[in-house]
């Protein structure tokens, strides 16, 4: 892929064209473009529904000594 975050689409009949931005999945890295302006439900590529979700940080334990 390329480096740009943005991907310009020309939608048919319409004189206009627009940015779609590029999506993130926070779980399995993978990058798109939306084929819609609608925020996808799920990753394409890993089919998780928190996709868009960080994953927590682990808690780190003190241990004593």
């Amino acid at each position: 892929m390329t480096n740009n975050t943005t991907q310009p689409r020309i939608w048919p009949n319409r004189s206009s064209t627009f940015e779609l931005p590029r999506l993130h999945c926070y779980r399995c890295a993978y990058e798109w473009f939306p084929k819609t302006l609608k925020a996808p439900k799920v990753c394409p590529k890993c089919k998780d529904t928190r996709w868009d979700v960080p994953r927590p940080l682990p808690k780190l334990v003190a241990v004593k000594g």
